[in-house]
Protein backbone atom coordinates (compact mmCIF):
# COMPACT_ATOMS: atom_id res chain seq x y z
CA UNK A 1 0.00 0.00 0.00
CA UNK A 2 3.37 2.19 0.18
CA UNK A 3 3.40 2.97 -3.30
CA UNK A 4 0.01 3.82 -3.23
CA UNK A 5 -0.46 5.97 -0.56
CA UNK A 6 2.57 8.13 -1.85
CA UNK A 7 0.62 8.59 -5.25
CA UNK A 8 -1.86 9.66 -3.55
CA UNK A 9 -0.14 12.05 -1.24
CA UNK A 10 1.58 13.12 -4.16
CA UNK A 11 -1.91 14.25 -6.42
CA UNK A 12 -2.98 16.20 -3.49
CA UNK A 13 0.07 17.95 -2.87
CA UNK A 14 -0.11 19.06 -6.46
CA UNK A 15 -3.94 20.38 -6.12
CA UNK A 16 -2.60 22.00 -2.90
CA UNK A 17 -0.13 23.66 -4.80
CA UNK A 18 -1.76 24.63 -7.66
CA UNK A 19 -4.75 26.38 -5.54
CA UNK A 20 -1.95 28.04 -3.34
CA UNK A 21 1.21 29.36 -5.34
CA UNK A 22 -0.07 27.79 -8.67
CA UNK A 23 2.07 25.68 -11.07
CA UNK A 24 4.12 25.98 -13.92
CA UNK A 25 7.13 29.30 -14.07
CA UNK A 26 5.78 32.42 -12.68
CA UNK A 27 7.14 35.67 -15.29
CA UNK A 28 5.84 38.88 -14.03
CA UNK A 29 5.58 41.19 -16.84
CA UNK A 30 6.23 44.29 -14.52
CA UNK A 31 9.32 43.04 -13.84
CA UNK A 32 10.40 42.78 -17.35
CA UNK A 33 10.44 39.16 -17.45
CA UNK A 34 9.05 37.12 -20.74
CA UNK A 35 6.18 35.32 -20.69
CA UNK A 36 6.12 31.28 -21.70
CA UNK A 37 4.75 30.36 -24.91
CA UNK A 38 3.07 27.12 -25.67
CA UNK A 39 3.91 25.60 -29.28
CA UNK A 40 1.61 27.13 -32.04
CA UNK A 41 -1.18 25.00 -33.11
CA UNK A 42 -2.65 24.75 -36.38
CA UNK A 43 -5.37 27.74 -35.11
CA UNK A 44 -2.96 29.79 -33.81
CA UNK A 45 -0.62 29.68 -37.21
CA UNK A 46 -3.54 31.06 -39.16
CA UNK A 47 -4.18 33.58 -36.62
CA UNK A 48 -0.57 34.13 -36.57
CA UNK A 49 -0.82 34.86 -40.07
CA UNK A 50 -3.23 37.43 -40.41
CA UNK A 51 -2.50 41.17 -40.43
CA UNK A 52 -3.02 42.72 -37.18
CA UNK A 53 -6.15 44.84 -38.46
CA UNK A 54 -7.81 41.69 -39.77
CA UNK A 55 -7.41 39.91 -36.18
CA UNK A 56 -9.20 43.27 -35.01
CA UNK A 57 -11.95 43.43 -36.97
CA UNK A 58 -12.32 39.85 -37.22
CA UNK A 59 -12.73 40.18 -32.86
CA UNK A 60 -14.81 43.58 -32.87
CA UNK A 61 -17.73 41.51 -35.12
CA UNK A 62 -17.46 38.42 -32.99
CA UNK A 63 -17.96 40.34 -29.81
CA UNK A 64 -20.35 42.59 -31.39
CA UNK A 65 -22.53 39.42 -32.99
CA UNK A 66 -22.08 38.01 -29.55
CA UNK A 67 -23.40 40.21 -27.57
CA UNK A 68 -26.23 41.75 -29.62
CA UNK A 69 -27.34 37.66 -29.75
CA UNK A 70 -26.92 37.29 -26.01
CA UNK A 71 -28.26 40.63 -25.02
CA UNK A 72 -31.46 39.49 -27.06
CA UNK A 73 -31.51 36.37 -25.78
CA UNK A 74 -31.45 37.61 -22.28
CA UNK A 75 -34.27 40.66 -22.59
CA UNK A 76 -36.29 37.58 -24.23
CA UNK A 77 -36.02 34.81 -21.62
CA UNK A 78 -36.70 37.68 -18.70
CA UNK A 79 -39.72 39.75 -20.16
CA UNK A 80 -41.71 37.10 -22.31
CA UNK A 81 -44.62 35.37 -20.77
CA UNK A 82 -44.88 32.02 -20.33
CA UNK A 83 -47.86 28.99 -19.97
CA UNK A 84 -51.31 30.57 -19.87
CA UNK A 85 -53.02 27.39 -21.53
CA UNK A 86 -56.73 25.85 -19.54
CA UNK A 87 -57.69 29.31 -18.10
CA UNK A 88 -54.21 29.91 -16.11
CA UNK A 89 -52.50 33.11 -16.36
CA UNK A 90 -48.82 34.04 -17.62
CA UNK A 91 -46.07 33.86 -15.56
CA UNK A 92 -42.69 35.66 -16.27
CA UNK A 93 -39.50 33.84 -15.80
CA UNK A 94 -37.99 35.10 -12.11
CA UNK A 95 -35.58 32.59 -11.63
CA UNK A 96 -32.33 34.69 -12.06
CA UNK A 97 -30.08 32.50 -10.69
CA UNK A 98 -30.82 29.37 -12.79
CA UNK A 99 -29.41 32.06 -15.84
CA UNK A 100 -26.34 32.32 -14.36
CA UNK A 101 -25.79 28.62 -13.16
CA UNK A 102 -26.78 27.51 -16.66
CA UNK A 103 -24.65 30.26 -18.38
CA UNK A 104 -21.45 29.15 -16.19
CA UNK A 105 -21.72 25.50 -16.70
CA UNK A 106 -22.22 26.13 -20.39
CA UNK A 107 -18.59 28.57 -20.24
CA UNK A 108 -17.18 25.55 -17.99
CA UNK A 109 -17.34 22.70 -20.35
CA UNK A 110 -16.99 24.88 -23.35
CA UNK A 111 -13.40 26.07 -21.81
CA UNK A 112 -12.58 22.51 -20.69
CA UNK A 113 -13.07 21.85 -23.78
CA UNK A 114 -10.68 24.15 -25.56
CA UNK A 115 -8.13 23.25 -23.38
CA UNK A 116 -7.77 19.87 -24.38
CA UNK A 117 -7.84 20.52 -27.99
CA UNK A 118 -5.75 23.85 -27.96
CA UNK A 119 -2.20 24.26 -26.62
CA UNK A 120 -1.94 26.11 -23.69
CA UNK A 121 1.13 27.63 -22.02
CA UNK A 122 2.51 26.60 -18.50
CA UNK A 123 0.03 27.40 -16.16
CA UNK A 124 1.32 29.51 -13.06
CA UNK A 125 -1.69 31.15 -11.63
CA UNK A 126 -3.06 29.77 -7.76
CA UNK A 127 -6.62 29.17 -8.40
CA UNK A 128 -7.84 30.78 -5.12
CA UNK A 129 -7.06 33.82 -7.18
CA UNK A 130 -9.78 33.41 -9.81
CA UNK A 131 -12.65 32.86 -7.00
CA UNK A 132 -12.62 36.73 -6.30
CA UNK A 133 -13.24 37.54 -9.86
CA UNK A 134 -15.64 34.28 -10.11
CA UNK A 135 -18.10 36.06 -7.33
CA UNK A 136 -17.66 39.64 -8.53
CA UNK A 137 -18.89 37.80 -12.39
CA UNK A 138 -21.49 36.14 -10.61
CA UNK A 139 -23.33 39.12 -8.52
CA UNK A 140 -22.56 41.22 -12.01
CA UNK A 141 -24.76 38.97 -13.78
CA UNK A 142 -27.48 38.31 -11.34
CA UNK A 143 -27.63 42.30 -11.31
CA UNK A 144 -27.88 41.95 -15.28
CA UNK A 145 -30.69 39.74 -15.01
CA UNK A 146 -32.93 41.33 -12.11
CA UNK A 147 -32.92 44.67 -13.59
CA UNK A 148 -34.49 43.34 -17.10
CA UNK A 149 -37.44 42.99 -14.05
CA UNK A 150 -37.55 47.00 -13.58
CA UNK A 151 -36.21 48.76 -17.13
CA UNK A 152 -36.08 47.88 -20.37
CA UNK A 153 -33.06 46.07 -22.40
CA UNK A 154 -32.20 49.79 -24.19
CA UNK A 155 -32.04 51.46 -20.80
CA UNK A 156 -29.89 48.66 -19.53
CA UNK A 157 -27.43 48.93 -22.81
CA UNK A 158 -27.25 52.99 -22.20
CA UNK A 159 -26.42 52.90 -18.40
CA UNK A 160 -23.34 50.55 -18.89
CA UNK A 161 -21.80 53.73 -20.32
CA UNK A 162 -21.54 55.01 -16.53
CA UNK A 163 -19.50 51.89 -15.84
CA UNK A 164 -16.50 54.14 -17.24
CA UNK A 165 -15.99 55.84 -13.84
CA UNK A 166 -16.03 52.51 -11.66
CA UNK A 167 -13.78 50.68 -13.73
CA UNK A 168 -11.41 53.40 -13.06
CA UNK A 169 -11.07 53.27 -9.33
CA UNK A 170 -11.20 49.84 -9.41
CA UNK A 171 -8.32 50.11 -11.40
CA UNK A 172 -6.44 53.00 -9.11
CA UNK A 173 -7.40 50.60 -6.20
CA UNK A 174 -6.76 47.29 -7.79
CA UNK A 175 -3.69 47.95 -10.39
CA UNK A 176 -2.70 51.21 -8.58
CA UNK A 177 -3.34 52.91 -12.15
CA UNK A 178 -3.14 56.75 -12.87
CA UNK A 179 -5.33 58.67 -15.14
CA UNK A 180 -4.94 61.91 -16.93
CA UNK A 181 -7.07 64.84 -15.96
CA UNK A 182 -8.79 64.46 -19.48
CA UNK A 183 -9.68 60.86 -18.97
CA UNK A 184 -11.72 61.78 -15.87
CA UNK A 185 -13.47 64.76 -17.55
CA UNK A 186 -14.33 62.85 -20.09
CA UNK A 187 -16.00 59.42 -17.95
CA UNK A 188 -17.58 62.60 -15.96
CA UNK A 189 -19.25 63.88 -19.30
CA UNK A 190 -19.82 60.74 -20.56
CA UNK A 191 -21.68 59.46 -16.95
CA UNK A 192 -23.89 62.65 -16.91
CA UNK A 193 -25.61 62.17 -19.97
CA UNK A 194 -26.15 58.83 -19.32
CA UNK A 195 -27.80 60.02 -15.79
CA UNK A 196 -29.77 63.01 -17.53
CA UNK A 197 -31.29 60.10 -20.32
CA UNK A 198 -31.79 57.45 -17.28
CA UNK A 199 -33.59 60.62 -15.28
CA UNK A 200 -36.53 61.75 -17.96
CA UNK A 201 -36.73 57.97 -19.08
CA UNK A 202 -37.79 57.58 -15.08
CA UNK A 203 -39.60 60.70 -15.44
CA UNK A 204 -42.28 59.53 -18.53
CA UNK A 205 -41.96 55.68 -16.63
CA UNK A 206 -43.42 57.52 -13.35
CA UNK A 207 -47.17 57.40 -14.41
CA UNK A 208 -46.72 54.12 -15.70
CA UNK A 209 -45.73 51.99 -13.15
CA UNK A 210 -44.51 54.22 -10.53
CA UNK A 211 -40.83 55.40 -9.45
CA UNK A 212 -40.25 52.11 -7.04
CA UNK A 213 -39.57 50.22 -9.65
CA UNK A 214 -37.22 52.35 -11.71
CA UNK A 215 -35.78 53.10 -7.77
CA UNK A 216 -34.81 49.63 -7.86
CA UNK A 217 -33.79 49.23 -11.33
CA UNK A 218 -30.98 51.52 -10.82
CA UNK A 219 -29.74 50.34 -7.63
CA UNK A 220 -29.36 47.23 -9.02
CA UNK A 221 -27.69 48.48 -12.13
CA UNK A 222 -25.43 50.02 -9.73
CA UNK A 223 -24.81 46.86 -8.27
CA UNK A 224 -23.91 45.72 -11.85
CA UNK A 225 -21.51 48.11 -12.75
CA UNK A 226 -19.35 48.12 -9.34
CA UNK A 227 -19.13 43.71 -9.53
CA UNK A 228 -18.43 43.95 -13.01
CA UNK A 229 -15.52 46.86 -13.06
CA UNK A 230 -14.07 44.83 -10.10
CA UNK A 231 -14.13 41.67 -12.20
CA UNK A 232 -12.40 43.23 -15.44
CA UNK A 233 -9.89 45.10 -13.47
CA UNK A 234 -9.43 42.00 -11.84
CA UNK A 235 -8.94 39.84 -14.32
CA UNK A 236 -6.86 42.24 -15.95
CA UNK A 237 -4.37 42.00 -13.06
CA UNK A 238 -4.04 38.20 -13.69
CA UNK A 239 -3.10 38.32 -17.02
CA UNK A 240 -0.64 41.20 -16.64
CA UNK A 241 1.03 39.37 -13.80
CA UNK A 242 0.82 35.67 -14.67
CA UNK A 243 0.25 36.00 -18.89
CA UNK A 244 -2.81 33.49 -18.41
CA UNK A 245 -4.45 32.45 -21.62
CA UNK A 246 -8.31 33.47 -22.56
CA UNK A 247 -9.19 29.67 -21.77
CA UNK A 248 -7.57 29.74 -18.88
CA UNK A 249 -9.06 32.68 -17.63
CA UNK A 250 -12.22 31.39 -18.42
CA UNK A 251 -12.36 28.16 -17.14
CA UNK A 252 -10.29 28.88 -13.96
CA UNK A 253 -13.29 31.68 -13.21
CA UNK A 254 -16.38 29.52 -14.27
CA UNK A 255 -15.03 26.50 -12.40
CA UNK A 256 -15.20 28.30 -8.99
CA UNK A 257 -18.84 30.09 -10.44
Amino acid sequence: NSPYILRTGERYSVLLRSCVVGLGQHVSLEEGGQPPHAAPGFLARIENSLPRSARLAICVVGLQISYLTWGVLQERVMTKTYGGTDGEPKERFTVSQFLVLANRLLAFFVSLAALWILPQPPHATPLYKYSFCSISNILSSWCQYEALKFITFPTQVVSKACKVIPVMLMGKVISNRSYKWFEYGAAVLISAGVSLFLLSDATEGHHKAGSVTTVTGVIILAGYLVFDSFTSNWQKNLFDTYKVSTTQMMMGVNLFS
